[in-house]
């Protein structure tokens, strides 16, 4: 659902400039699935440079909160998106 309702739209295209996507198959990885916690699909996990996590959501996000987390993990939320 995320795929096909929330990531295609375009302000969520547009709040994740800035952001290097990767899609990762946990069954193949499974090491790295274990190292941020991933149990479950889709799980979104924001990293820094460092490969630090700064904040993970799992499931069904719609967009506008979809956008909310980027900006957070970010450091770009406004007071106007809370």
């Amino acid at each position: 659902m995320m795929k096909r309702q929330v990531l295609p739209r375009e302000q969520v295209r547009k709040a994740l400039e800035g952001f290097a996507t990767v899609e990762l198959n946990v069954s193949r990885h499974a090491d790295v699935a274990d190292r941020y916690g991933v149990i479950g699909s889709p799980t979104f996990v924001i990293l820094d440079a460092a490969g630090k996590a700064l904040d993970t959501r799992s499931g069904y996000i719609p967009a506008d909160e979809f956008i909310r987390f980027l900006q957070r993990a970010s450091g770009s939320e406004t007071p106007e998106s809370r």
